[in-house]
């Protein structure tokens, strides 16, 4: 996934903002400190670049003025990347139905970051272990992918796919890359045609080498995912079906129970230091 993420989608966001947990969909990445001294997830590289936190303050404040301790910041930051998904699809996306009942974290570490979350350079057998350690099929990874239909990232994350015959990205959409990265802002729009929606454009970008990272381009890498990203380009609605659908399975990937959470007062602290 990008690594350029948001908590609350304002695609850059991500909307997949549930991965950036490397724990599991259990609010681990919304910490500022959970009391052990150990920087947490937000603090690791991949996650850096998240925003939006006040989006999700905001709603679990008045969650809990109305029923206190009845939802937890797992399922607020699930229903943030829900409705995200729906309003930047321009509503195509139907509002699908995303499970509640997820207890919060209690352990986050920056250093599991890195280990947990794929890389904006990895290979597509890099890719899909990293996915199915999480429970999520091949086409999962490519259907979730598409998140990077939005949102900015910072031109480290690519440059090395910037210089001549170092990859197969279109000449002309690198050069134009590498005036962006020159520039006082060294960051890219992670769809150059479309950036503000959440739409199959990806997929027409990865067809025509013009993607940002080794992770997308590696999508066109086998006749398999090739041909899934083939369909996800030409079939209109089959993609934001699939998304759907995979927002919902990635969304019970480590899920937390009263066995093993809570459920915060505050997202960004554990209720007991």
């Amino acid at each position: 996934m990008p690594p350029t993420r948001i908590a609350a989608p304002a695609p850059g966001s991500s909307v997949s903002s549930s991965t950036t947990a490397s724990s599991g969909c259990d609010a681990s990445v919304l910490l500022n400190t959970t009391g052990s001294g150990e920087p947490t997830e937000l603090k690791g590289p991949p996650n850096l670049t998240l925003r939006g936190f006040e989006v999700i303050d905001a709603a679990k404040a008045a969650l809990e003025e109305a029923c206190p301790g009845v939802v937890s910041c797992a399922d607020v930051l699930a229903f943030a990347g829900r409705d995200a998904t729906f309003f930047l699809t321009n509503r195509t996306a139907a509002y699908f139905p995303m499970p509640a009942g997820r207890y919060d974290g209690r352990v986050s570490f920056s250093n599991e970051t890195t280990l947990n979350l794929p890389s904006p350079f990895a290979g597509l057998e890099q890719l899909n272990k990293s996915f199915h350690a999480k429970g999520l099929s091949l086409e999962d990874m490519v259907t979730l992918s598409g998140a990077h239909s939005v949102g900015r990232s910072s031109c480290s994350s690519f440059h090395d796919r910037l210089s001549p015959n170092s990859s197969d990205m279109d000449p002309d959409f690198a050069s134009s890359l590498e005036k962006q990265c020159s520039s006082s802002d060294p960051t890219a729009m992670q769809d150059f045609k479309t950036p503000d929606d959440l739409d199959r454009q990806y997929y027409q970008n990865a067809v025509d080498h013009k993607v940002l990272f080794t992770s997308d381009a590696a999508l066109m890498a086998s006749n398999e995912t090739a041909k899934m990203v083939l369909d996800n380009a030409h079939v209109s609605g089959l993609w934001e079906k699939k998304f759907a659908a995979a927002m919902v399975k990635m969304g019970g990937v480590g899920v937390k129970t009263s066995a093993d959470g809570e459920i915060r007062k505050k997202c960004w602290i554990i209720n007991k230091v």
